[in-house]
């Protein structure tokens, strides 16, 4: 039998020794594969409108922290200042923090570059980009015009930037939403504006007592150009609305036109006499037949075959005709 004997001092200090050795390899990441440096500066730049991690850090930094926001939407020229502590928390909440290893700097001040696109750039942008969606000129209207009415941001970018339309289409007279985007090599956001379009129409005015089942005619009316983006909702406009157009109440002087006071005008009467046309292919028979309901160019209504009786439903394609095709 061997018996070793090793003093109770010397022991101790071995123990002590291997601690601290393992203590020093996890303070610097010896041994284990996924751990990391996080080496900070005392100042940097960024380039904004965001600050990652990756812009403030420098060392070989994972690519999920390198991404981490600490500070968004940054105003350029300003300086933000980040501590160890806070960064260290921001890796804690994502759970990203397991193997980093901080050296360098306590504090970092980072100081964001670019510059503030001025609202009214924003804004003239904004409108030369809207300016080809204004509604189709009316001959001898006054001009159209565009208005934002709604506060717009103040954009963080780096480099040029562009203003577009995220859905481009016309723009109706009055108010109408935008959405916007505006981008750069570093920066731009996305918002909505609230544009007031300012188009003119002709409003009809009862220039003498327009009696009930009267056709509408434009000699019957005064016309004044009117801002539709100020006008009543159901007030007819321009003068093609009067095309076949009846009156069914009466109007006095000076009223207005309104869509509810005109119907399109009959081309054929109930009890009245009509061409009942039936078509298959090339080939057309005209028998006469009567009316059962009035009836304007292109409704369907029903009339009688005066042959047989029987009852048979066509559309209206003229005055006094009814067509049924197959």
């Amino acid at each position: 039998m061997i018996t070793i004997r090793i003093q109770a001092s010397t022991l101790a200090t071995a123990l002590r020794l291997s601690l601290c050795v393992v203590l020093a390899a996890a303070a610097l990441g010896v041994g284990s594969a996924s751990a990391w440096i996080l080496d900070l500066p005392d100042v940097c730049e960024a380039a904004g409108p965001d600050v990652t991690l990756g812009d403030v850090a420098t060392g070989e930094i994972p690519a999920e922290a390198s991404a981490l926001v600490l500070m968004g939407r940054c105003d350029p020229g300003r300086t933000y200042t980040f501590t160890r502590r806070r960064l260290l928390r921001e890796l804690s909440t994502r759970q990203m923090a397991a193997d980093v290893v901080f050296r360098g700097a306590v504090t970092c001040r980072v100081t964001v570059t670019g510059n503030t696109v001025g609202r009214s750039e924003l804004e003239a942008a904004l409108l030369a980009g809207l300016s080809r969606w204004l509604p189709e000129e009316v001959p001898g209207a006054p001009a159209a015009a565009l208005a934002i009415e709604s506060e717009l941001p103040s954009v963080a970018v780096d480099g040029a930037w562009t203003l577009e339309l995220v859905e481009p289409r016309p723009l109706r007279p009055g108010r109408n939403l935008v959405a916007v985007h505006v981008t750069a090599p570093r920066g731009g956001t996305r918002f909505t504006a609230t544009v007031v379009c300012h188009a003119f129409g002709e409003i009809p005015r009862a220039r003498t007592t327009i009696r009930e089942g009267d056709p509408l005619q434009e000699e019957l009316f005064t016309w004044e150009w009117r801002n539709l983006a100020q006008l009543d909702a159901g007030v007819a406009v321009g003068r093609h609305v009067l095309s076949g157009m009846t009156a069914v109440r009466t109007l006095s002087l000076g009223d207005e036109l309104r869509d509810a006071d005109m119907k399109r005008t009959p081309l054929v009467r109930q009890g009245e006499p009509v061409e009942l046309v039936f078509g298959r292919g090339g080939v057309e028979v005209t028998l006469r037949a009567t009316a059962r309901q009035d009836g304007a160019e292109g409704q369907v209504v029903t009339v009688r075959n005066e042959i047989d009786g029987r009852l048979i439903t066509g559309r209206v394609t003229g005055p006094g005709r009814v067509s049924w095709r197959k």
